[in-house]
C-alpha cells in the first residue's frame, strides 16, 4: 500500500467531519445572521478541513503510531473550544464575538507553535510534511503572491 493511499473509511470520516461541521455551523450562522455579525463563523470554518484530516488519521490504527499526537490534540482542543465559545457567545450571551474570538485564535496559534517546538514532536511533524524548512522557498513565493494580490 503506497504511503499516500486513502481508504474509503478515511475518506468517509474526512467528508463527514468536514461537511458535518460546516452544515451544522451553517445552520447556527443562519439563525444568528439577522441579529449579529457573523464574521467569526467564517474564521472558525477555516479549521474544519484540518479537523477532518486529523480525525481520519487519528481513527486509522496504522498511522496513529506515527502522528504528532500532542500537536493534533492541541489543534483539536482549540478548534472545538472555539466552536463552543462561538455558539455560547451568540446564543447564550447574545454578544458579538469580534475581538474575543481573535484573541482566542492568537492564544491558540502561540500554543500550537510551542507544541510544534517540542523535540519529540518535531520529527513526527517533518515526517508528515509539516516542517518549516521543507519547501520554504516555494512557501515564501506563495505568501508573497498572496500579499501582492490582496
Amino acid at each position: 500500500m503506497p504511503e499516500y493511499s486513502i481508504s474509503n473509511k478515511d475518506l468517509t470520516t474526512f467528508l463527514l467531519v468536514t461537511f458535518g461541521f460546516t452544515i451544522g455551523m451553517g445552520c447556527a450562522m443562519a439563525f444568528a445572521y439577522t441579529k449579529y455579525p457573523v464574521s467569526a463563523f467564517g474564521i472558525i470554518q477555516m479549521y474544519y478541513p484540518a479537523i477532518g484530516v486529523m480525525a481520519a488519521l487519528l481513527l486509522n490504527n496504522q498511522k496513529r503510531k506515527t502522528l504528532p499526537i500532542k500537536f493534533y490534540g492541541a489543534y483539536l482542543f482549540f478548534t472545538v473550544i472555539s466552536v463552543f465559545f462561538l455558539l455560547a457567545e451568540v446564543f447564550v450571551f447574545h454578544k458579538d464575538l469580534g475581538m474575543y474570538i481573535d484573541g482566542w485564535i492568537i492564544v491558540g496559534s502561540i500554543t500550537l507553535f510551542f507544541m510544534y517546538s517540542l523535540p519529540d514532536e518535531k520529527e513526527k511533524m517533518y515526517n508528515f510534511g509539516l516542517g518549516f524548512r521543507k519547501n520554504i522557498k516555494v512557501s515564501i513565493r506563495y505568501i508573497m503572491l498572496f500579499y501582492i494580490y490582496v
